[in-house]
């Protein structure tokens, strides 16, 4: 299942070209609603994400381990592109 995207706009991104931004989500456990998710994938893009082209959008390397399910997860995208909205995917 996909998780709602998040957008984000950095306003300095004049005098910064490559940004970061933490995104937050709630585990869903490995069948989405108990147990420990075995990966997670995240990805980002200038459109919103959809189950069709989740694939398409940039991988985000190195994401964290899960947690179980309910638990709030967190991560911080470093290096992103400065000036534009971006919408994640997880």
């Amino acid at each position: 299942a996909m998780t709602p995207t998040i957008a984000t706009r950095d306003a300095s991104s004049a005098a910064r070209p490559r940004v970061c931004c933490t995104i937050s989500w709630t585990a869903t456990g490995d069948d989405a609603s108990s147990g420990t998710a075995k990966s997670y994938e995240l990805r980002y893009a200038a459109t919103p994400i959809s189950e069709e082209d989740f694939s398409l959008a940039a991988a985000i390397s190195s994401p964290p381990v899960p947690s179980p399910q309910g638990f709030l997860e967190s991560f911080l995208v470093p290096g992103l592109p400065g000036g534009t909205t971006l919408y994640f995917g997880v």
